[in-house]
């Protein structure tokens, strides 16, 4: 039985800087791996734990 893939891990930090070619891009990959896998994994998003607790606590 073959194993399952990870999750793709994309890095959502160039959306706090200015590079317009690097944000283009970023939306490509985020289209991509919504059509091929159905989901992905954000870093750099700079939501903080205690939000990210809170809402988890809520499902």
């Amino acid at each position: 039985m073959a194993h399952p893939q990870e999750p793709p891990i994309l890095d959502f930090s160039v959306f706090y800087g200015s590079d317009c070619q690097a944000k283009t891009k970023l939306v490509q990959i985020v289209r991509e791996c919504c059509l091929k896998n159905g989901f992905f994994q954000i870093t750099g998003h700079r939501i903080s734990r205690e939000l990210q607790r809170r809402t988890m606590s809520c499902v």
